[in-house]
């Protein structure tokens, strides 16, 4: 018993924690908090109402609360002028107040998407998948480039977070797999004009909502523009929606580590294709998410969907 209560408490103290931040940052016109969603080292958030309307409130936790809602409001409002753009719609900022660090956003339409998508027709699911890729290829709207790709880069980041986690030895071995692999296939790619612009940084399932009366896609949590490889922002979409589909249906076609009909799906948007080797930048980026994932979900269920992923994309995707 001594576990929940102490989450319990520790529910309240983060509760009030937020609900004392709300009040200093609005003092006028504060949101009236009435559930806590989560509380975790990036911040924490919560279900509130304000002037009549449901919303959710977020206080990100940064070193620079002032610098880093500048850059929020800096990308939310470049985004304002592309969205909405038929049924694609990102959730911007209602009011923020930059001391602390907090931000009042619209609360979601709809679902989140790997609910729909786990339980859904293929013709919904590859809708969704398809307005998913057309979304981020319309977010970035004339600020695709090309850039040098640096697998060094990605490679170190991995082998970091692998040293400092508590592995099983099967889980070591595995990951250090995927090193391994990452590593004969970054002499082909190292240099090459991968495609970058400015991505979401966390465009999961949780991000992402469908309203299913209106086929209506809306984007969550668009932090400060970050310009990276656009097959960051396709491969943790697809990672995501893999391992959930994979825990409702086992049976389904896998692709390099990923479900076929959503990979493709979201690869045919000619914005997001990789026009590289057959073991290019987004095979490599899977690999590198896969292995992000796990590291992450080491004792929760979808971990062992993540791990069928991994020795899917070790046995499909080619080394040259």
């Amino acid at each position: 018993m001594i576990a929940p209560v102490q989450n319990f408490l520790n529910t309240r103290r983060q509760f009030q924690a937020l609900a004392d931040a709300v009040k200093a940052g609005f003092p006028i016109d504060p949101p009236v908090l009435t559930r806590l969603i989560k509380s975790d080292a990036k911040g924490r958030v919560a279900e509130a109402r304000w002037r009549n309307n449901a919303v959710i409130v977020k206080q990100i936790a940064a070193d620079d609360p002032v610098a880093t809602l500048r850059a929020l409001e800096q990308e939310h409002d470049r985004l304002r002028g592309v969205f909405p753009h038929h049924n694609l719609y990102f959730a911007a900022y209602l009011a923020t107040s930059a001391a602390q660090g907090l931000v009042i956003l619209p609360f979601a339409p709809g679902i989140r998407i790997d609910e729909v998508i786990c339980g859904a027709e293929p013709q919904t699911r590859l809708e969704i998948a398809t307005a998913c890729a057309v979304w981020l290829a319309r977010s970035m709207e004339g600020q695709r480039s090309c850039g040098s790709f640096s697998p060094d880069f990605w490679i170190k980041s991995l082998r970091r977070e692998i040293a400092g986690a508590d592995l099983s030895a099967s889980d070591a071995t595995l990951l250090n797999a995927v090193v391994a692999h990452l590593r004969k296939l970054a002499p082909g790619l190292r240099g090459g004009p991968v495609p970058r612009g400015p991505i979401h940084s966390d465009f999961s399932s949780q991000n992402i909502f469908w309203d299913t009366q209106t086929a209506r896609l809306t984007v969550f949590d668009v932090q400060g523009e970050s310009i990276g490889p656009v097959s960051q922002d396709t491969a943790r979409l697809l990672c995501d929606l893999t391992f959930k589909r994979l825990r409702d249906t086992p049976d389904i076609a896998l692709d390099r580590g990923l479900c076929a009909e959503l990979r493709a799906a979201v690869m045919h948007n000619p914005e997001l294709d990789h026009p590289d080797p057959p073991a290019g930048f987004m095979d490599f980026t899977t690999g590198y998410r896969q292995g992000m994932f796990l590291l992450g979900k080491l004792d929760h269920h979808l971990g062992y969907y993540a791990r069928i992923g991994i020795r899917n994309w070790l046995e499909s995707v080619p080394c040259p």
